[in-house]
């Protein structure tokens, strides 16, 4: 039986956890990023310089801790930290892949049609990792003659 993730108990939580949701455009690295599409548990963003588009970034999105991330930050520069003043902060938040993270949980394409496809394969693969969830227990059920 494969155990679910804190990614995937966060996911399928999604509509129900305190969350800070990914902007619909942002600036990174020098880039501009415009959300093209997305789901829960995938994204594709457009990146351009000057304008001009350079390429799509499709990946899977990661929620991270965020409020308790923060007062811990807050905490390290200022010991005399009041934690009230963080409750506006999400609990959660989605977080854009960090440089590194490429190749595993996003990747680069030139081509919008070809980001589709692979937007449209990591749906798929989101969608039977939940179903899979089920049918393990169905399956060790049977194994185990129940």
């Amino acid at each position: 039986m494969k155990k679910e993730s804190k990614q995937e108990k966060l996911l399928n939580n999604y509509a129900e956890i305190d969350l800070e949701i990914l902007p619909p455009r942002l600036r990174k690295n020098g880039f501009d990023y415009r959300l093209v599409e997305r789901t829960p548990a995938v994204c594709i963003y457009e990146q351009s310089s000057g304008g001009l588009v350079v390429a799509y970034e499709v990946f899977k999105t990661k929620i991270v801790k965020h409020r308790e991330s923060m007062i811990a930050l807050k905490k390290q520069f200022n010991a005399q930290c009041d934690e009230s003043q963080f409750l506006n902060y999400k609990e959660y938040k989605e977080a854009f892949p960090a440089d590194e993270e490429f190749g595993t949980r996003a990747w680069t394409y030139r081509d919008l049609e070809k980001a589709k496809l692979a937007f449209s394969r990591l749906v798929k693969e989101s969608e039977n990792d939940s179903q899979q969830e089920g049918s393990d227990t169905q399956v060790q059920s049977k194994a185990c003659g129940l």
